[in-house]
């Protein structure tokens, strides 16, 4: 039992861990075949090994593929749920781009709601500045 309370691993498993080898493991690891052997060789189905007893742990093995009903040899269920599949998805997509669209064109926010400010400026002087600014005597005096 682990710390947390939870139940560990069956006990088969932990036998399984325990009698795996590393050769045992190699051996029916997947071959990664090289850039050469890639291109060489045609595309095929992944073989799944011997079935050999040590063989360690649960063997994959590629799921086949399946395929999909033509549109004339569904029956009206099977036409309505494509064509609803369908509807719906271009309605999804509409959806989406109205969206965006709307929201590329909104105005940028300004600060006529009432309670926001955006700036705040300070106001004018009313009168204008003097031209003339007369020195100070003790700014001209000489050191001593």
């Amino acid at each position: 039992m682990r710390r947390d309370g939870e139940p560990g691993p069956p006990d088969d498993v932990w036998q399984r861990f325990l009698h795996d080898s590393e050769a045992a493991i190699r051996r029916t690891a997947p071959k990664e075949p090289s850039a050469r052997e890639r291109a060489a060789a045609p595309v095929t189905a992944v073989a799944p090994p011997a079935a050999g007893g040590d063989a360690v742990g649960e063997l994959w093995h590629p799921r086949p593929e399946r395929e999909r009903a033509a549109w004339r040899d569904l029956d009206g269920r099977g036409r309505l749920g494509r064509t609803a599949r369908t509807v719906g998805a271009a309605a999804v997509f509409v959806a989406v781009l109205a969206t965006v669209s709307l929201l590329s064109n909104a105005p940028a926010p300004r600060g006529d709601r009432p309670g926001v400010v955006l700036q705040e400026s300070e106001p004018a002087p009313t009168e204008r500045p003097t031209a003339e600014v007369s020195p100070s005597p003790a700014a001209f005096s000489p050191p001593k």
